[in-house]
């Protein structure tokens, strides 16, 4: 069984993956406070998708890379690097807070890994290849480094992030704990995004956007 932890939670309308990176602008007094602590203890946040009403039970862990600006009121521009998924078990509200103040939620969570089993390398090549394609297509050759060195476990969630998927679709392939699942997914939205892409280069002779 899994150890729980407590972690505090940052309920969003997006959705983010391990590995990647997602910019934040703090201005609710809770949520500066809570980045504060996060500072001071040199500890992680859960990003979870939805509201503090209702959101999913699978989220991921983020971790403050970067302060890019701070404000006289306390509101600040982070950014931050998804670190590892998790599982709300418990959800509490943090009574921590002055009166009257809108409650932070807390919760106790539990690792969310991969189930365990071999990775196909005919299906992690399938999709480096889709995903190097398209990032010539539409970033150039400088974007591909990040695909010469990444895990297939790193490729699945970096090419999720970047497909232009709907939320919704994004926080099915966090749930998925299958790596050649998530691959499979990402390598067949690919195929059929390619033909698209490929045509819009050949018509405005120049770099399109992907994502």
């Amino acid at each position: 069984m899994n150890e729980l932890r407590e972690i505090p939670l940052f309920p969003l309308n997006v959705v983010l993956f391990p590995g990647m990176t997602l910019p934040l602008h703090i201005f609710e007094e809770r949520y500066k406070m809570m980045i504060n602590a996060c500072f001071q203890e040199a500890s992680e946040f859960g990003v979870v998708y939805g509201t503090d009403e209702q959101f999913s039970e699978v989220g991921c862990a983020a971790a403050v890379t970067a302060v890019i600006e701070r404000f006289p009121d306390g509101r600040m521009n982070i950014l931050t690097k998804g670190v590892r998924r998790f599982r709300v078990i418990e959800r509490f509200r943090d009574p921590s807070l002055p009166s009257g103040s809108k409650p932070c939620l807390r919760a106790m969570a539990e690792a969310f890994e991969d189930e365990d089993e071999a990775t196909d390398p005919e299906l992690f090549e399938r999709a480096s290849q889709l995903y190097g394609e398209a990032l010539r297509l539409t970033a150039g050759w400088t974007y591909l480094d990040p695909i010469r060195h990444a895990t297939p476990d790193d490729l699945s969630f970096m090419v999720a992030a970047h497909l232009g998927l709907e939320a919704d679709d994004k926080q099915a392939v966090l749930e998925m704990r299958s790596v050649n699942a998530r691959l499979e997914r990402v390598a067949n939205v690919l195929e059929r995004s390619l033909p698209g892409i490929r045509e819009m280069k050949r018509r405005q002779g120049g770099n399109g956007h992907f994502g």
